[in-house]
């Protein structure tokens, strides 16, 4: 990868993320998670982005590179948000970001996919279909995909680590749904 490659596929202004962002819209409609309200999406700076904690708004960091990386954290913070629309509240930080996480791996998997589903997404709703992009990815952007995966399974932050290893293991058990209900009950993950 050089500075040029992640230079030309960087998001450099909001318009660039709105068909990532419906994209990642139809990611949840096709997992049954459809989030009717229109939730408001900005461009900022890294340093503003931790000062910034509504619930109903997503606030995406200036340059990020790609579609890859931006796809990732929308489909990160587009859980939070189903989260509160759909009555989770007062979740343990390492449950809500645990799950947020696992969504976003979710969908660097179906994004890298070329035939349809996956073992996740089928185990998880067994009666939609998941929407995925069907055109060939770059070398970079598969390089990208597969280091934000990795990053996702080896985090060392225990909220964001730990809560992901656990949920994505409970969703592989149990499937995405049935966790889902589980945490709206019980506040925590399936053992």
């Amino acid at each position: 990868m050089s500075c040029l490659e992640c230079f030309e596929s960087s998001i450099m202004d909001i318009d660039e993320c709105q068909p990532i962002y419906r994209d990642i819209q139809k990611f949840y409609k096709g997992l049954n998670m459809e989030i009717d309200q229109k939730i408001p999406l900005h461009l900022v700076e890294s340093g503003v982005i931790h000062s910034k904690l509504c619930n109903y708004e997503i606030y995406i960091i200036f340059f990020l590179p790609c579609r890859i990386t931006a796809g990732s954290l929308l489909a990160h913070e587009m859980m939070h948000a189903w989260l509160r629309l759909n009555g989770y509240k007062m979740l343990d930080p390492h449950v809500e970001e645990g799950i947020c996480c696992v969504m976003s791996y979710i969908w660097l998997e179906l994004e890298m996919k070329s035939d349809s589903g996956s073992n996740v997404a089928s185990s998880s709703s067994s009666s939609s279909s998941i929407p995925y992009r069907k055109n060939q990815r770059s070398m970079f952007e598969r390089k990208l995909a597969e280091y934000c995966k990795y990053s996702l399974k080896n985090g060392k932050l225990p909220i964001y680590g730990d809560g992901f290893r656990e949920g994505y293991a409970a969703v592989l058990k149990y499937g995405l749904k049935n966790v889902l209900n589980h945490i709206k009950l019980k506040r925590r993950f399936p053992c």
